[in-house]
């Protein structure tokens, strides 16, 4: 009898499998090219927004490794608002600008915070005089110094509306932080198949650049959603502008190091997801939009979905048989010998679960080569640069982490839950 676990369970798969072998293809087919770069003959003048809240054991070395950029001087203007920080965030800054005359330094120390940090995005995004703007969280950094002109030169054609690095993980040292890093890198590579089809959806906080007349016209930051760098990538390609990965250069940001910080993020993240979303739902499988209507948009929502399943599932598939040894328990009266007399073993080919197996082999298959792939060619790293065990535990048990999150973020909502930023 085919129960409705069943069926869930197989939806999951069939899903699951068909985007994988979707992108799959689109690895090995290539999918459009890359756009080429340009040669900058006369640098524009470039805003770079920095957001700081409590950020005093990273913003001096953020602004460091800002300083270091290969870009004229006179031709940056670096803005900084410190949303009501309580540490000594304000002073770090300010002994920075007074050691740097010669760079155009702005700090405003805002006397309220806690609005989320889409409002002081909009206050920088209302003083910048640069043709384009730069979002550069402050527990971020760069090590390549051309880090910027990279960027600049993939702005080949006026309806590129945002260009953005590659990530990794910022000195990953506890076991939280190397698991990430190898998802960031997996993500990397994922990004790379999203540009291809022009359908990347979110513009991450460490140093994505933005055409600056482009996002004043579309509306600037949204103050409403707690993820407002996604929401405004969603709005960037409905009004049909590119967004532009690009695989080098490679960007470096802080991750949270405990499994309650990447709980907290995740569930902010996740929910903003969800938020944006619905808000953006006219795009959904609206030829309209290209793929990012019709593959992107209906891959993200349906994450939402597939994790929550697959962590039912398997609580179920490990549940199920232990329920009806405890109840073969209970009938013989907790005497373990009894039921050790009447214990028989049978053990059939057709028993195994085929199509179950080779779902999971094909989906860990690619999944496993997508990450090599992500490795060797667009991070230059060995395999288990970061430890065998972190390693298995991403490949094999991390996505009941993200698969939980998800499932508490969908009862949250339900119950009128919204995490602020």
């Amino acid at each position: 009898m085919i129960t409705f676990m069943d069926i869930a369970i197989w939806t999951t798969y069939i899903v699951s499998l068909y985007f994988t072998i979707f992108w799959f293809l689109v690895f090995l087919d290539g999918g459009a090219p890359d756009l080429k770069k340009k040669k900058i003959k006369a640098f524009p003048l470039v805003t770079i927004a920095i957001p700081v809240w409590n950020e005093e054991k990273t913003i001096g070395e953020t602004l460091k490794s800002l300083l270091m950029l290969d870009y004229p001087k006179e031709k940056l203007e670096i803005l900084i608002v410190n949303d009501a920080s309580t540490d000594k965030t304000k002073e770090i800054v300010e002994s920075i600008i007074k050691k740097n005359p010669d760079y155009d330094i702005k700090l405003v120390n805002n006397k309220e915070g806690g609005r989320g940090k889409a409002y002081p995005m909009n206050q920088m995004l209302d003083m910048a005089k640069g043709e384009y703007f730069v979002n550069f969280d402050a527990d971020s950094k760069l090590t390549d110094k051309k880090t910027l002109k990279k960027l600049l030169n993939k702005f080949t054609t006026e309806d590129v509306g945002a260009v953005l690095p590659c990530m990794k993980v910022w000195s990953p040292q506890s076991f939280w932080e190397k698991v990430q890093h190898y998802e960031f890198l997996m993500y990397m590579f994922y990004k790379r198949l999203f540009g291809k089809l022009d359908c990347v959806h979110v513009c991450p906080g460490p140093f994505s650049v933005y055409n600056t007349e482009i996002i004043r016209k579309i509306g600037g930051f949204d103050t409403k959603n707690i993820t407002e760098d996604m929401e405004l990538t969603f709005r960037l390609q409905k009004f049909g502008y590119k967004v532009i990965q690009a695989l080098n250069p490679i960007v470096y940001t802080k991750m949270a190091d405990t499994l309650k910080g990447v709980r907290r993020q995740r569930n902010r993240w996740f929910k903003g997801t969800i938020l944006t979303l619905i808000k953006h739902r006219d795009m959904c499988l609206n030829r309209k939009y290209g793929d990012f209507g019709m593959v992107m948009y209906p891959m993200v929502a349906l994450s939402c979905v597939v994790a929550t399943v697959m962590l039912v599932a398997t609580a179920y598939l490990w549940l199920k048989p232990n329920v009806l040894f405890m109840r073969d328990m209970y009938f013989v009266g907790f005497d373990f010998m009894t039921l050790l007399k009447h214990l028989t073993f049978n053990f059939s080919f057709y028993d195994l679960e085929i199509g179950t197996i080779l779902t999971a082999v094909i989906i860990l298959g690619v999944t496993f080569l997508f990450i090599i792939k992500a490795l060797q060619h667009i991070a230059g790293e060995k395999l288990l640069s970061k430890g065998t065990i972190p390693f298995g535990f991403f490949l094999f048990l991390y996505f009941l982490v993200i698969a939980f999150i998800w499932l508490e973020v969908t009862v949250q909502l339900l119950r009128g839950k919204v995490q602020k930023w």
